[in-house]
């Protein structure tokens, strides 16, 4: 995803990194296709070394730890809200008697993380978290626990460093947000060898055929655009284009995927996936392109897609109610506080000041403790905010699975609908309000129809301003960006996707044991009398992405229908919607009205995955321009057919990207 906020040497160390890959790749362009690989970096804003939370589990000042929170102290930004676990469990009305015991969350990553175990152990202690009942890592070439299998050993020199960094840090953010809100739950960290999308698949695979495993819970926060999966080269379709060789085009990308998640229907498992952070355009930021597409592999029918929302208003009281127009960060000396006894709203979570209130401190030491503690929930809008170092805006990923690229102007073929709409989705609304006004429907004039898989299915907090908090240990891989560990504030879809894995946990142990492929069973409680009791509904807010003012894409001018802009994205609106699907949960709520919507048999097939169309093995069926098209994005000139394997003003432009 894209980053909110690394530490300056971290800064430097990655631009350094991506210039000599840029030039590395320059000289292949033309050369032979680059498989594409999933990129981390989910939003995350670094606090200040001298900063420490407080686990404010208790309003009586002397049982609490030192720590400002939920006023977090970063020296660049002044103040930034940020939730302890007790307060996203306050606000989502987590189940006290819950805690996902005899479930066991299995987390995906790659590359792996030096510090995972560190991480953990320093953030349950700081928040007075049990460590889970149990903690494994699996590795390949088997990862099954074998003598044989070995963990990547991630090394500062590595040419992928860049990723691999990004992919250390998801890691922490999964792992402790999964733990911190289903404690009982057992937790597997499944480390594929790199982030190649078939090593990511070959990993997976391997689990989901384990029978020790069947009935486990999946989180996956990664995802590419629907539209560019299995691609080499950009444009997608550019076989013929001179120095381009064969092949083009990797349907077993997709159709492996399809497999696995059929094998985890099978087996019992429930899967969910970040639905992304780019809004309604996720290939916007991999290549410059405006088309409407949803992110991958949320778009499954058989996978859970969580999306995200923001408080509302965006940063309670100390904020706005329009977080695209704000950066949110006071600024340096910036402060925030509540006075003691004062009921005070940070957006997501309302607080209490307690006996002594809390404020932004750059340091807090014992004796100086923050009595605030969270009372209740807020409001939500779908996620969208405004950059603080980049020019892109971050908002919660959704849309219509279609093929755009197999529907260019001119190329005679119509767009392919990649995922069908499943049957659970069948009451869904045909025609939907983009934020500027009009409407996409089913005809030959729009990019997105009628018949595709719609995303997402539900969501959970996304925002940096009320962001998670984490710990990243120092280590010989990391002490570049944490020289002494930080502490860290989290956001985007990825830390959305394993909060869902937790709230499945507490829905098993409820439940009595696995629930197996849940999203019918979701539709159905949504569609009843119990929808307003089981969610918050969000109807506030859009998804729209891309840069802050306008630009202009050649590539889109070309090839984007009207109105498509890169802008655009859509409206949340009431009951379901592209934004935020059927909006949160109330948990304690929530896993007591899906109940009696579960399967019988968590090991029976009900919805089977397919496509509109076969994509054969030489790329889509299309007949390219005999003559490349020239453009520029972010002032590198592209030739038609380049590797989409490229940088965009120093930024990965994989067609892969991590939420």
């Amino acid at each position: 995803m894209k980053i909110l906020l690394k530490f300056l040497l971290a800064l430097t160390l990655l631009v350094l990194i991506t210039t000599s890959l840029v030039a590395t790749n320059s000289a292949t362009a033309t050369g032979t296709g680059i498989r594409l690989h999933e990129i981390a970096n989910p939003p995350m804003i670094v606090l200040d070394s001298t900063f420490v939370p407080a686990a404010v589990l208790n309003p009586n000042p002397a049982l609490t730890p030192p720590g400002g929170a939920p006023f977090c102290f970063s020296g660049s930004l002044g103040t930034i809200i940020c939730y302890p676990p007790n307060f996203l469990r306050k606000a989502y009305d987590f189940p006290s008697t819950l805690t996902g015991k005899g479930s066991t969350i299995v987390i995906v990553d790659a590359f792996g993380s030096p510090t995972i175990a560190a991480d953990l152990k320093d953030f349950d202690g700081n928040f007075s978290i049990p460590p889970p009942p149990s903690f494994k890592i699996l590795c390949g070439p088997t990862w099954t626990g074998a003598a044989t299998d070995h963990c990547p050993t991630p090394q500062i020199t590595d040419p992928n460093i860049a990723d691999e960094l990004g992919w250390a840090e998801e890691i922490t953010l999964d792992v402790t947000q999964a733990h911190a809100l289903a404690p009982g739950a057992k937790i597997i960290l499944v480390v594929s060898n790199t982030d190649l999308d078939v090593d990511l698949n070959a990993a997976e695979t391997a689990v989901l055929s384990q029978h020790s495993l069947a009935g486990s819970i999946m989180t996956q926060s990664f995802g590419e655009a629907d539209d560019l999966v299995g691609c080499y080269y950009f444009p997608c379709n550019s076989t013929g284009f001179t120095g381009n060789p064969p092949p083009y085009f990797d349907p077993t990308i997709r159709t492996t995927y399809n497999r696995n998640m059929a094998i985890a229907e099978l087996n019992g498992w429930t899967v969910m996936a970040s639905s992304g952070d780019d809004g309604a355009n996720e290939a916007f930021s991999e290549v410059g392109t405006g088309e409407l597409t949803p992110s991958y592999p949320a778009t499954n029918p058989n996978v859970l897609a969580v999306g995200g929302t923001g408080g509302y208003p965006y940063g309670g009281q100390y904020g706005t109610s329009n977080p695209a127009v704000l950066k949110f960060p006071p600024g340096p000396g910036g402060t925030f506080s509540c006075a003691a006894k004062a009921i005070c709203d940070t957006g997501l979570v309302v607080i209490n000041g307690g006996t002594m209130g809390c404020s932004t401190t750059a340091t807090r030491t014992a004796g100086v403790p923050t009595s605030c503690y969270p009372t209740s929930y807020g409001g939500e809008q779908a996620w969208q905010e405004a950059p603080v170092v980049d020019a892109f805006r971050d908002s919660s990923g959704g849309g219509i699975s279609n093929d755009y690229y197999a529907g260019y102007p001119g190329y005679g073929y119509p767009p392919i609908i990649t995922y069908r709409r499943p049957s659970y989705q069948s009451n869904l609304p045909t025609t939907w309000m983009l934020a500027n006004g009009t409407r996409v429907e089913s005809g030959s004039g729009n990019v997105v129809y009628r018949g595709g898989r719609a995303t997402p299915d539900v969501s959970f907090n996304a925002a940096s301003e009320g962001g998670v908090l984490a710990y990243m240990s120092p280590s010989s891989l990391l002490r570049i960006v944490y020289p002494a560990g930080r502490w860290v504030v989290f956001g985007g879809t990825s830390a959305a996707s394993p909060a869902w894995a937790a709230i499945i946990a507490l829905v098993q142990q409820l439940h009595g044991g696995p629930v197996g492929f849940i999203n019918p069973a979701i539709y159905a409680l949504a569609q009843s009398k119990l929808y307003s009791d089981a969610f918050h509904d969000v109807r506030v807010g859009n998804n729209t992405d891309g840069p802050v003012g306008p630009i202009s894409s050649p590539y889109c001018a070309q090839f984007c229908e009207p109105g498509m802009v890169t802008q655009n994205g859509y409206v949340a609106g009431k009951g379901y919607d592209l934004t935020t699907g059927w909006g949160s949960p109330d948990v304690a709520h929530f896993v007591r009205d899906i109940q009696p919507f579960l399967p019988l048999n968590p090991y029976s097939t009900a919805d089977s995955i397919s496509l509109v169309q076969p994509l054969n093995t030489t790329g889509l069926p299309l007949t390219p321009s005999a003559t490349p098209i020239n453009t520029i994005f972010g002032g590198l000139a592209l030739a038609g057919g380049v590797s989409i394997r490229s940088y965009q003003g120093g930024r990965r432009l994989d067609a892969a990207r991590f939420t």
